[in-house]
């Protein structure tokens, strides 16, 4: 992958870019035992990436699934259910974290402080500014 195309949305899919080449260097190589350590030894240190940024896998998870060229579609052709799942899981986590805001009314017409003598648009955008939290 080049520098210029590296985005957020990329780690996971080169992550399992990577396993998926491991795996079948394993298969293929069964009787070598210098690439068997080897396959071994870069499939430890990938997973030892991984683990380290585990805390970080909903932001990667969430940059795939707000893509728009690959949504859920990415997960369901290349992982397992009970990963998609635990995925689906994280998100919802994420957007109850970050984004789940809280729904806002106008108050009642007497709640609103005003200047009798304001212009009527300023009036208005007194009124709009101060929302009350349901």
């Amino acid at each position: 992958m080049e520098g210029r195309n590296a985005t957020i949305n990329s780690v996971l899919p080169s992550l399992d870019f990577l396993l998926d080449r491991y795996e079948l260097g394993a298969l293929s190589h069964t009787t070598d035992d210098f690439m068997k350590l080897s396959i071994d030894a870069g499939w430890k240190k990938l997973k030892e990436y991984w683990n380290k940024d585990v805390d970080r896998a909903s932001i990667y998870i969430a940059a795939i699934a707000l893509d728009p060229t690959r949504k859920m579609s990415y997960f369901t052709a290349h992982w397992q259910q009970d990963w998609i799942e635990q995925a689906k899981q994280q998100l919802q986590e994420l957007w109850r974290t970050y984004f789940n805001t809280p729904k806002f009314t106008r108050p009642p017409p007497d709640a609103v402080t005003e200047e009798p003598d304001a212009p009527e648009f300023l009036r208005w955008m007194n009124a709009a500014q101060q929302v009350v939290r349901v």
